[in-house]
């Protein structure tokens, strides 16, 4: 009896260690971030609502995950996870002049970075061939412009390779609506100035739909952070295009300076002036434009709403200024930034 207590007694340690590295592995669990998962934040206690957002994200997530480990191979352990974002925007565009609009975007992005490159399933319901559902440098004047009914929607393949730090590449091939085809491919490099503190990025992106032809789109930027809060940024674009040589346009440029205000976690704000025109048949200046842009993050950290005052000068109407404002919705389902 006593060496059957000794031994039992010389296992407690062991057994006390087991369920201590039990305990630590599931809290590591616990503390690893699930992007298929979201999480209720500093909400005290998770309602209906967070349920509900919390199912709808989850269903949209997880087919992702089995399309991606469905091209791994079996032997192989995912080192990634892949996942799903849907960003749903509600815009309304009033203006001084009676011209008012309105639209719904949708841009969904599948990642799927467990097969030999990462590869992503576009799809989105506007023309901008941009990342984003709306530009930071888009014109607030163009929201609800485009005739949803002709644009429709269009999906996508893409591959992207990040080279290094600097460099990268992605392309993308799709249909969009009634069939129609497109190809668009970007090239990005981006470096620090010397050792100051202004940062230098190249961006060359090739575009071909059917049935507009190829254009062509060369970026500059310049970023230069003031304060931790602060960044000013001075862009500039050049496209050319089958649609503007036809119509003796020459190239389109644009210029814009912005600063970029972080006002906390949840709010920031971009205060913008910009110059559009063409090269054809001289240059000139065609417009002027400014905006305020205020994002904020309310009630759940997947909800945002924008206000976007903003004023142009069209050289049509001999610069006779046009006031505005846009006010803008957003949802994001899936994994959320």
């Amino acid at each position: 009896m006593k060496s059957g207590a000794l031994l039992s007694l010389a296992r407690v340690p062991a057994l006390a260690g087991a369920v201590w590295l039990s305990l630590a592995a599931q809290a590591r669990a616990a503390d690893a971030v699930d992007p298929c998962l979201t999480q209720p934040g500093d909400v005290e206690q998770v309602r209906l609502w967070d349920k509900s957002y919390d199912v709808l994200s989850s269903g949209i997530c997880f087919p992702s995950r089995w399309v991606d480990r469905f091209f791994v191979d079996p032997d192989a352990v995912p080192e990634d996870l892949a996942d799903t974002q849907i960003r749903i925007v509600y815009a309304n565009r009033w203006q001084d002049n009676d011209d008012r609009g309105d639209e719904t975007l949708v841009r969904a992005q599948v990642r799927l970075p467990n097969l030999e490159e990462a590869w992503y399933l576009i799809f989105r319901t506007d023309e901008e061939l941009t990342d984003d559902v709306y530009d930071i440098d888009r014109d607030p004047a163009q929201v609800g412009l485009a005739d949803q009914a002709e644009t429709g929607a269009r999906a996508a393949i893409r591959w992207a390779r990040q080279q290094s730090q600097r460099l990268s590449f992605d392309m993308d091939v799709g249909v969009r609506s009634e069939l129609k085809t497109f190809f668009r491919s970007r090239y990005r490099y981006r470096r620090q100035i010397g050792l100051s503190r202004w940062w230098f990025r190249f961006s060359e992106k090739v575009y071909w739909e059917d049935p507009d032809g190829w254009s062509a789109v060369s970026g500059f930027e310049f970023d230069r952070p003031i304060t931790t809060r602060l960044t000013f940024r001075l862009n500039h674009e050049l496209e050319w295009a089958e649609d503007l040589n036809e119509d003796g346009l020459g190239l389109e440029w644009m210029q814009t300076a912005s600063v970029y205000h972080t006002l906390g976690e949840r709010s920031a704000i971009q205060y913008l002036v910009g110059w559009s025109g063409y090269t054809k048949p001289v240059i000139a200046q065609e417009l002027v434009r400014t905006a305020i842009r205020f994002r904020r993050s309310i009630w759940r950290p997947w909800f945002y709403y924008e206000v976007e005052p903003f004023a142009f000068w069209p050289r049509d109407d001999n610069f006779h200024g046009v006031t505005g404002i846009v006010g803008r919705l957003e949802v994001q389902l899936g994994r959320y930034d």
